[in-house]
């Protein structure tokens, strides 16, 4: 395997990334891979920037391109997995994840990332009870990841039936056990957003809105005031609510992506005015 210099490139596009500046980013990858066409790590990283700008086609093909360059880089068909399934193609996607699950020389808890969204695209195919039992198998193997029985809940309560609404109930009980004991544990940010987003599932709003807090406590972010908002307005406080989007879309003012989530979040809670607003914004953009 060919060894690139394109480090320099990579933190590059990482700044400009980070300054929500896409296109300047996609330029300099181009401009790279027009004279270095098979490194591997700037295809991936030009797909990256291209999912950011919603061109899922065009970051479908640079994932794939990478994939093409070195297909036996389990990161690379994670990478291409999670862009084909994006634009639907659940088959060619499993089958990725499962060449990601098999790759040799990967420790397990690396395995577990493929394995479950292999049961995503199996859930996404309409094969509900082979996600269930691929599933439940992970459920045994790692009994400490709450990102299996997060799937699990979303599984069961597909299900419709009363058996699978109880199992649901039992999965995503313990997924916030799970989750609270990580956050209190490392009193991180993210660990705190993901209890949070779990108590929204399970409706309690008001303990969704202090997780929300815990994780804005640790590092402010736009997602934090996201799901703050959301628990406040589910809970009728709209002008505590209305403030954390507020925050929220003045966090990452360039963030094209989350300003278009956090319009899609407000039209489902009837906001509609704070809707235009934030669509207004995006527009700008």
């Amino acid at each position: 395997m060919i060894t690139y210099m394109s480090a320099d490139i990579l933190s590059r596009a990482d700044e400009l990334c980070s300054a929500f500046d896409f296109s300047e980013a996609e330029k300099i990858c181009r401009e790279y891979l027009e004279e270095y066409p098979e490194d591997a790590a700037v295809w991936t990283k030009l797909g990256a920037v291209l999912r950011n700008t919603e061109d899922l086609t065009g970051a479908c093909g640079a994932f794939e391109r990478a994939f093409e360059i070195e297909p036996e880089n389990p990161g690379y068909a994670e990478n291409l997995g999670d862009a084909l399934a994006l634009l639907h193609s659940f088959e060619e996607a499993q089958a990725l994840f499962e060449k990601a699950a098999e790759a040799g020389n990967r420790p397990e808890n690396d395995r577990l990332y493929p394995k479950l969204r292999r049961a995503d695209m199996l859930f996404f195919r309409g094969k509900t009870a082979d996600a269930a039992d691929a599933l439940e198998k992970l459920a045994k193997e790692h009994p400490t990841a709450p990102d299996v029985f997060h799937r699990l809940y979303v599984v069961y309560e597909a299900d419709g039936k009363a058996e699978g609404k109880a199992a649901a109930a039992d999965a995503l009980k313990t997924e916030i056990a799970l989750r609270k004991t990580r956050a209190e544990e490392t009193n991180g940010a993210a660990e705190y957003l993901l209890l949070g987003s779990a108590y929204l599932e399970k409706k309690a709003y008001e303990e969704a809105a202090a997780a929300a807090g815990k994780s804005l406590s640790a590092e402010e972010s736009p997602d934090a005031y996201l799901l703050l908002g959301t628990a406040c307005a589910k809970e009728g406080k709209l002008s505590e609510a209305k403030e954390a989007f507020s925050k929220g879309t003045a966090c990452e003012p360039k963030n094209l992506a989350f300003l278009l989530e956090t319009a899609d979040t407000l039209t489902e809670l009837g906001l509609y005015d704070e809707t235009v607003s934030v669509y207004t914004k995006a527009l700008e953009l």
